[in-house]
Formats: structure tokens, C-alpha cells, sequence
């Protein structure tokens, strides 16, 4: 009966140690998995940063395009001279 107690308890200790093990590597693998989520957001946050900066770059840069481009006018003045200079040639 001392031997049945003494197994019995040594595997109660054994069982109990390998669940606390077990437990522990589950709270370790939730801790990673949440330090990576939080990575991730702050990946998407520059990212999304990133867009909005680009955006406004592109947005300045064709304001400016459009600022510097040639009026309606001179394009036709353009275009008629164009024309006017191939004819000349013939």
C-alpha cells in the first residue's frame, strides 16, 4: 500500500509539473503572438502614414505641373505656328 501511495503521488507531482510547463509555454506563445500584433499595427500605421505622405506629394507636384503648364491659348498659338511652318516647306 506504501508503494501504490508513493507512485501516486510522485506521479501527481509529475503530471502537475508537466501542466505548469505546459501553461507556461502557452502564456510565452500568447505574449509573441501579441507582441507581433502589435508590430503588425504599428507597420500598418507607417504604412498608412507612407500613403498619406505620398499622396499629398503627388498632389502638390501636379498643382505645380498645372501651374507651370501652358494656357489653352499658347498651345493654339503653338499648334497653328506648327502648322503654318509644315505648310511653308511644301
Amino acid at each position: 500500500m506504501f508503494w501504490i501511495a508513493l507512485v501516486l503521488i510522485v506521479a501527481i507531482g509529475s503530471i502537475a509539473d508537466l501542466i505548469g510547463k505546459w501553461i507556461k509555454s502557452k502564456e510565452r506563445s500568447k505574449k509573441y503572438d501579441i507582441e507581433l500584433l502589435q508590430e503588425q499595427v504599428k507597420l500598418e500605421q507607417l504604412k498608412y502614414d507612407n500613403y498619406v505622405i505620398e499622396t499629398e506629394k503627388l498632389k502638390l507636384q501636379l498643382q505645380k505641373d498645372l501651374q507651370e503648364a501652358p494656357s489653352k491659348e499658347d498651345l493654339l498659338q503653338f499648334h497653328s505656328q506648327k502648322r503654318y511652318f509644315a505648310h511653308k516647306d511644301s
